[in-house]
């Protein structure tokens, strides 16, 4: 996707994990460096959608990568 918007001169805002990639990327450091380096190596300035707590933000702070916070409001915290 990042490189067919490049091609139309323009580029990827944000990425947020789906599903299950989701929330295991966010209960495994591994797994969240892997998804923070994808987003980095495909559209450097995005900025990661995930949890304010938790190994995706962890990462993606580490990183430098822009995070935007969120919640669900249907999830005991």
């Amino acid at each position: 996707a990042a490189l067919a918007l490049a091609a139309d001169g323009r580029s990827l805002a944000h990425v947020k994990p789906h599903g299950a990639l989701y929330t295991q990327a966010d209960a495994d450091p591994t797994l969240a460096a892997a998804v923070v380096a994808g987003l980095r190596a495909a559209a450097p300035a995005a900025r990661l959608y995930a949890p304010p707590t938790g190994a995706l933000a962890a990462a993606a702070r580490a990183a430098g990568v822009p995070l935007v916070g969120e919640g669900f409001i249907d999830r005991r915290y």
